[in-house]
């Protein structure tokens, strides 16, 4: 599953189940996660993932602490 990140602003576990920003893509292995890049690939059509609030909320966290070092990094 990928977010992309499209702004600076933190997101909460409500913005990630509303998001537009969320694809799921098949990684044959931890090499290919290391390497991959979303826009060379083509995101799977159909598929659900179901998160239980708490592993909802980890993932903002997560996606959070990034957005924060993109902007240090700038």
């Amino acid at each position: 599953m990928v977010y992309r990140i499209q702004s600076e602003e933190n997101v909460t576990g409500t913005n990630l189940i509303e998001s537009d920003n969320m694809e799921t893509y098949d990684v044959e292995s931890a090499e290919d996660f290391e390497s991959f890049i979303h826009m060379e690939r083509t995101p799977v059509e159909g598929r659900s993932i179901f998160l239980n609030h708490r592993d909802l909320d980890k993932l903002a966290k997560e996606i959070n602490e990034e957005i924060q070092r993109n902007h240090r990094e700038q």
